[in-house]
């Protein structure tokens, strides 16, 4: 068994949280690039709600003496986007009409999603997700963006 491509183990997330039945109400799943991140004003450019995934770093440990079997963990931040107009406390904690989705529930419907999940990869092997924490993005009236961090253990024979 190989090492699965960090293309692979991007596109196994998105399908999954596309997949899921908690999750339907997102608007936008997709990887963070150029299109939609404005680096000068570090704000999200998404159709909210959103769920934006980006890789920023990864552990590599061999398992043997040997070192023919490793342990990878490459670390992802799922970047929940919420948006209401009626100002920042709804954003984060939704409104009273059940289509008024705030980044709180994002979060907690991500985190029931990718939790141990175990991700089916083209190129085999063993993975699973494992919950890190979660940290602020961005705020500013009426948005709302947090990141939730995972790691996708894998174990691989080099």
């Amino acid at each position: 068994m190989t090492a699965p491509a960090l293309a692979e183990i991007e596109q196994a997330l998105i399908d999954l949280i596309k997949a899921d039945a908690g999750l339907t109400y997102l608007k936008t799943v997709e990887t963070l690039g150029q299109r939609n991140f404005d680096a000068s004003s570090g704000e999200f450019i998404v159709v909210p709600p959103a769920a934006l995934l980006l890789f920023p770093s990864s552990e590599l440990a061999g398992k043997t003496l040997d070192r023919k079997f490793y342990v990878w963990r490459p670390r992802w931040a799922v970047i929940a986007v919420a948006e209401n107009l009626r100002g920042a406390a709804a954003a984060k904690r939704g409104g009273a009409a059940a289509a008024e989705i705030g980044v709180y529930d994002l979060l907690d419907d991500l985190k029931k999603c990718l939790a141990g999940a175990r991700l089916s990869l083209p190129s085999g092997g063993n993975t699973i997700v494992e919950l890190v924490g979660e940290a602020l993005e961005s705020y500013r009236a009426g948005r709302v963006a947090y990141s939730l961090e995972i790691i996708v253990i894998t174990e691989y024979q080099a």
